[in-house]
Order: C-alpha cells, then structure tokens, then sequence
C-alpha cells in the first residue's frame, strides 16, 4: 500500500463539535445525517483483489455466512469463512457441549491473531467482511495494512466508543459481569431481543436453532480493553460502515460515533444505515440488501472482480 505523509488535521469549530455529539447522542434530531463519506483526496486507493475473507461475531459459527458464501462466488470472489478459535463445532453441538473450558479461554486478541496468521498466508491482501465483533476485528486488521479494503457489519464498538443507550446495555451488559471462566449461554428469549428484535416470533426461534452458540465473555471483555484499539488515524484502505435502524445489540449511534472516530483519518471511510433492520443485518429479509450495498461499493472502489458471465451470454 502506498505511504502518503500525514494530512494536518483541521481544527474544529467547538459549535461543530456540539453538534456532532448531540447527533450521535440523539438521532432522532432534525438534521443529524444517517450516512456519511470521509474521503481525502490523497486517501490510499485500494488494490483490485479476488479474495474475501468473512469474519463472524459473537455467539456466532461461519454457519451465518451461508448464502453470502454463495452469492460472492458468483460475483467472482475466492472465499473463506473460517471459524473462530473453538467456533468450529454445530451450533447445536456447541450448546449441548455448554459450559465449555476451551470456548471460556477464547480472548479477543487470540481472534485478532488467528485472522493475521491467515491474511500473512494469502497470495494477495483480501477485503474483509465482517459482523458485529467480526467488524471489529476487520478494522484492527485493515488499520495494520493486512486487507485492502473492508466492510465492518454491525461493528461493536472499538475501545473508547460507547454510549449509554438503554437497549445496547441491556444487550451487552452480562458480558461484562460474571467469571471469565464461565462462558456465556445464549437461550432464545435473549437472542429474540439481541439479536433478531425486527423478527417474527417464529423467525426468531428458527435462526437461533440454525445460528446461536455460546460465547466467551473473554471476547466481548476484550473490546473496552487495548485488544479493542484500533488506530483511527492509520494510512489504510477504504472501510464502510454499516449499521441497522433497529439494532440493539450494537445501535446506529455506536457507528455513527466510530465513523466520527476516523474524520481526521488520511484514509477513505463511509457510513450507510440500513432502514428497519435489526442486529441481523447477514441474514432473513436484509441480507441481499446488505450483499448488494457491499458489492457495489467494492466496485466503486475499485476492488470487485469482473463477475463470471452467467450461462448463455452472448460473447462480447
């Protein structure tokens, strides 16, 4: 990736500054915009690539990347979805297996570290596509030059993002009690309200037998700890933010703030915000929606491969 000297930040205006806070802290304001688009003119461009590498969150196996598997092979991607440390086993297995010493032992850095030793071993740096803590990781990645863009779905907050809104504490806040050495049990009822509130009851029930899993408190631990630090300010390639309406596990406020985070960045980074959609922004009724918004900012950027010709084309 090419170095470019660092851009002297601006000074803001502190009205500006104002501003900015009471929009992230109330969105409903008129005015406070959803969306968003950082781009410096000599922000690092990105490499075109055929590689995608799909990083999963909490509670979650690679199981929840199914149909984006799929659908960006046919855009002419090469994909992987590997699993977390201890994330390798059915959903189901993993919950009959609950409480399980080695998921309990699983900590956010071991994460990040299992994700560079695969990015180290690739032939080309990939995009990174990633969910709630997934997007995470994918920017502590991107930020250390591993990727050459990536798209952070859901992101939960990196280190020194927060915000006291009612629904994202009553959705993270075991993570934060309890042992370490016990790890978390996600039963339906608190699925139905973390993870898929937007759903019909008996959709709910349906993803969290196909999808949930428990989950170390390590993991979520680790991202108000400097395993959750990502350097906003790195020369990196373009990242895009994307949150949902009616998220609690991780509410738009939370990207809208982490979007704030990079303004002074000399690098790319954007915010989209997706209408009436909950934390499961991959799966149900949003999922193509999500795939269709990615795939075509890769390609505005530059990334995307020239998909295959479907059957019967006419040969240019």
């Amino acid at each position: 990736m090419l170095q470019h000297p660092p851009a002297v930040p601006p000074r803001r205006h502190p009205l500006r500054t104002l501003a900015l806070w009471l929009c992230a802290t109330f969105p409903s304001l008129p005015g406070c915009a959803h969306e968003g688009v950082h781009a410096p003119p000599s922000a690092p461009k990105a490499a075109a690539t055929k590689t995608v590498v799909l990083v999963h969150g909490m509670f979650m196996t690679p199981a929840c990347w199914g149909p984006w598997v799929d659908a960006l092979e046919q855009q002419g991607f090469e994909v992987l979805a590997p699993a977390w440390p201890a994330h390798d086993r059915a959903p189901a297995d993993a919950r009959k297996a609950h409480p399980d010493p080695a998921l309990a032992a699983v900590d956010l850095a071991q994460v990040v570290d299992h994700y560079r030793t695969i990015l180290r071993g690739l032939d080309e740096p990939p995009v990174l596509i990633g969910h709630s803590m997934g997007g995470l990781v994918v920017q502590i990645l991107l930020a250390e030059g591993l990727a050459t863009a990536a798209i952070a779905i859901d992101a939960a907050p990196p280190k020194g993002v927060f915000t006291f809104n009612g629904k994202f504490l009553k959705s993270n806040g075991r993570v934060l009690r309890g042992s370490l050495d016990e790890p978390l049990d996600m039963d339906p009822e608190r699925f139905a309200y973390v993870f898929v509130n937007a759903q019909a009851p008996a959709q709910q029930r349906k993803i969290w037998e196909q999808f949930a899993q428990p989950e170390s408190r390590r993991v979520g631990r680790g991202a108000t700890t400097e395993q959750g630090k990502v350097d906003f300010g790195a020369q990196r390639g373009p990242l895009l933010l994307v949150t949902g309406e009616l998220d609690h596990a991780v509410p738009p406020v939370i990207g809208r703030k982490t979007f704030r985070r990079y303004g002074r960045a000399n690098a790319y980074t954007e915010l989209r915000e997706i209408a009436g959609a909950d934390h499961w922004l991959i799966g149900s009724g949003k999922w193509r929606e999500v795939f269709d918004l990615s795939v075509t900012w890769l390609r505005a950027r530059g990334v995307a491969p020239t998909p295959p010709a479907s059957p019967g084309a006419a040969a240019p």
